[in-house]
């Protein structure tokens, strides 16, 4: 695959992949729960972006790291889903357990916005052929994007949100009939 092809690809799959609801609805419900203000609704989006990001690299090496190993590249695609499907069952797990327990779920529901994205992993593969040099290029590349594409995206549902409470009027819910 051509170099420029793979930087294009990744720029616009760590923007576009941010735009998935799971990633920026926990923060924004939890940041009009609590009354944040903007710069903390940002600090929190670029650190979710971040970590989700960083984990999603760090599997798809992990991945990449086994199939040349252990397995052949077949394996590898049922092996990732394996990892991501036991993930899943984990914190809908520990979510469950915490509505039962009367716990607050606001802190899984954030955990689940920094769950890899397997997206990143073909990029990983294709661009692990053309050198170490452009591999660390290609993660950079995808982590400062999805870093930045998720605090956007929340920026601009944020204010969306903001907006549309503010046009909300308050009715009484109390009935004024005897």
């Amino acid at each position: 695959m051509n170099p420029l092809a793979i930087i294009i690809f990744t720029i616009l799959i760590s923007s576009l992949h941010m735009i998935a609801p799971d990633h920026w609805v926990p923060l924004n419900v939890l940041s009009i729960r609590r009354r944040f203000n903007y710069s903390t609704i940002m600090l929190i989006s670029g650190l979710l972006g971040f970590l989700h990001s960083f984990v999603s690299v760090l599997l798809s090496l992990v991945l990449v790291y086994v199939g040349l190993n252990f397995f052949n590249f077949i394996d590898i695609k049922y092996f990732s889903v394996s990892i991501i499907f036991v993930v899943c069952i984990y914190i809908l797990l520990s979510s469950l357990r915490e509505v039962k327990e009367n716990r607050n779920v606001e802190a899984t529901s954030l955990i689940v916005s920094v769950l890899p994205d397997p997206a990143i992993l073909p990029l990983i593969i294709s661009s692990s052929t053309m050198g170490l040099q452009f591999l660390l290029l290609i993660i950079i590349l995808f982590i400062i994007t999805s870093t930045i594409s998720l605090s956007l995206v929340t920026s601009l549902v944020n204010k969306g949100f903001l907006k549309a409470l503010s046009k909300l009027k308050p009715s009484s819910t109390v009935s004024d009939k005897p």
